[in-house]
């Protein structure tokens, strides 16, 4: 608990038979912290940041997001948050091994695609050079 009274996250955590916190690791992994909507990121950001401060040496959290200053602002300062991060192209590359992959195992697409040079073409401007690393 938290001084204002509110959960600081620890009742998350399991507990052993005599209720006190168990000693096994948890990892909590948060993918795309940037798309939490606008009107809920401050409570979320505020949540994590106390999360990560409330001393709790078997939790380990595991965080992705693209570039967010309103993330940045909140976590980016803080001496126990590691940053990594992850360069456009190599994801571009990546998307576009994807795209290929699936073009060339989905029967369907693959002759359509072998039909239509255009619709391969398309497909790549709107995933790969579009995508914006999504």
């Amino acid at each position: 608990m938290l001084k204002d009274g509110t959960d600081d996250g620890t009742s998350l955590l399991p507990k052993e038979k005599d209720g006190t916190n168990s000693k096994k690791r948890i990892y909590l992994v948060i993918d795309a912290l940037d798309e939490v909507p606008l009107q809920h990121s401050h409570d979320v950001l505020t949540f994590l940041q106390e999360l990560a401060t409330a001393s709790l040496p078997h939790l380990n959290l595991l965080i992705t997001s693209r570039y967010d200053s309103r993330i940045e602002v909140t976590l980016g300062g803080a001496s126990f948050w590691r940053i990594i991060p992850i360069m456009k192209e190599s994801v571009k590359e990546d998307i576009e091994l994807y795209v290929n992959k699936f073009v060339h195992d989905d029967t369907r697409l693959s002759k359509l695609c072998k039909k239509s040079i255009t619709l391969k073409e398309l497909m790549h401007e709107k995933f790969v050079e579009k995508g914006n690393g999504m």
